[in-house]
């Protein structure tokens, strides 16, 4: 589509104006069809598990795109029937503008969350007459003055390439000082610390504790997070008796050395990957979590079982071979 140079200036703004105005009309349009077509849930026929998805996909409309015409959609189809009419010609008027529509149902979205208000359509009304006419950073204002926290920005994560993505989040000042102290106690360690390094470390630290990685399945060297402690070799010891052995005979279950994977994960994570050897003069335990293997408290070889955790235990080397 090419626009004839021709044209004198007066011409050329009079066809933008004309332009713009039928834009404005398609827009109202577009809107209406969206309602009807949510109402329907037509974006399920194509594939889709939402209308925002639908707008992506099959209407190729950008993320903020997407948001502005479902929103504005939205907040105007909550309104009677009248003022709906009413703010349909206000958009193609250009009283409104897509965005001014989008941050006013934002706002009230927020305001139910986070200060557990709901506006009336009254009040919504009210608000919407306070901002005709008004630009984007206008509107920013007028509603920061009701309700600043209901106008933060909102937290996004946005792909950037295969390997890295952009978070934006917005933090208070308790938590920022917990960053900095954060920042400061990893110095040794990554000095010139990144918030990227810090999310890191806290997200392995997190990890650890709420999900452990399985042990490997044999003699390994292992690491685990654990608070130091005083233990006995009593409290992990069950020893077999012989009414235990008949049992196990009786049905048929024939004695190995083999170890299951499972009771292998369940003796790691119990023993918290660390040796549990208890020094008999200060009865603390050791703190070794290198070269970690499973012993047989009992020993295979004078009746002890392979498949009861209480004849199972976590030695380093040294005092695997010591015993």
């Amino acid at each position: 589509m090419s626009v004839s140079q021709n044209l004198s200036d007066e011409n050329l703004i009079s066809q933008l104006k004309e332009l713009a105005g039928e834009e404005r009309k398609i827009l109202s349009q577009i809107l209406a069809c969206l309602h009807e077509a949510d109402k329907r849930k037509l974006f399920l026929n194509y594939g889709c598990t939402s209308l925002f998805e639908f707008c992506m996909k099959e209407l190729s409309y950008s993320e903020g795109a997407a948001h502005r015409r479902i929103s504005a959609m939205r907040l105007i189809f909550t309104m009677p029937e009248e003022k709906k009419l009413d703010l349909k010609e206000k958009i193609e008027s250009g009283v409104f503008s897509l965005t001014v529509l989008a941050q006013a149902q934002q706002f009230f979205n927020q305001e139910k969350k986070i200060n557990s208000k709901k506006y009336s359509t009254q009040e919504k009304l009210n608000l919407l007459g306070r901002l005709e006419n008004k630009s984007k950073k206008e509107t920013e204002k007028e509603l920061a003055r009701i309700s600043p926290l209901a106008v933060l920005p909102k937290e996004s994560l946005r792909p950037i390439n295969e390997d890295k993505a952009k978070l934006e989040v917005v933090i208070d000042t308790e938590l920022q000082e917990k960053l900095e102290k954060i920042k400061d106690l990893l110095s040794h360690k990554i000095p010139n610390a990144t918030y990227n390094d810090l999310l890191h470390e806290m997200a392995d630290l997190v990890l650890k504790k709420i999900d452990p990685p399985s042990p490997p399945p044999a003699a390994v060297e292992g690491e685990a997070s654990m608070v130091t402690e005083k233990i006995t070799d009593k409290e992990l010891v069950r020893p077999q008796t012989k009414e235990d052995e008949l049992l196990k005979l009786q049905m048929g279950i024939p004695r190995s050395r083999y170890i299951p994977r499972k009771l292998k994960i369940y003796v790691w994570k119990r023993d918290q990957g660390r040796c549990t050897h208890v020094y008999s003069q200060t009865k603390e335990r050791c703190a070794q979590r290198r070269f970690i293997q499973i012993d047989h408290i009992r020993p295979f070889s004078h009746g002890g079982s392979s498949l009861d955790p209480h004849n199972l235990r976590l030695l380093c080397g040294v005092h695997n071979r010591e015993r």
